[in-house]
């Protein structure tokens, strides 16, 4: 969730820990993004939606994680490749 989220990045930040926090779209076995929205409306879409409660960041960056799809024939097509 969110809230758990921001709590442990304020606390690594209280501790003096960088760390850079990622969001990750797709993973091992996860179908590839939908490549109806563009970049730009993902972009938009998912940087509002990393913010928490009190308007503070919580991820630094996107794993466009595609390379773990692992269905039979699986390829990247050209639509996702635009996409990222």
């Amino acid at each position: 969730s969110k809230a758990v989220v921001s709590e442990a990045r304020q606390a690594l930040q209280e501790m003096g820990l960088p760390t850079a926090h990622g969001v990750s779209v797709g993973g091992w076995d996860a179908a590839h993004p939908n490549t109806t929205w563009s970049g730009e409306t993902w972009f938009r879409v998912l940087d509002d939606w990393a913010v928490d409660e009190d308007g503070n960041r919580l991820f630094d960056g996107i794993d466009w994680d595609v390379e773990g799809y692992d269905a039979p024939g699986a390829t990247l097509p050209e639509q996702l490749l635009r996409l990222m």
